[in-house]
């Protein structure tokens, strides 16, 4: 589900309050990192979070965006 997607984007982006990143609508991998604890207890197991993110990081520029993690799913 689009929406249940983009809730779960916003919740990773959040990342630290101290972070310049954080809100900006894309997800670091610092971010991903932190956030997945949360992940997995929205059901999907992240063994390898390095592995995660590159698999999601399509364009290879460090980030993701909404639409490309929703693409990749």
């Amino acid at each position: 589900d689009h929406h249940e997607l983009n809730e779960m984007f916003i919740e990773m982006d959040k990342g630290d309050a101290k972070s310049k990143s954080a809100g900006d609508r894309q997800v670091t991998k610092e971010e991903f990192k932190r956030a997945v604890p949360k992940v997995e207890a929205w059901g999907k197991r992240v063994p390898d979070a390095d592995k995660a993110f590159v698999e999601v990081d399509t364009d290879g520029k460090g980030a993701i965006s909404f639409e490309g993690s929703a693409q990749s799913q």
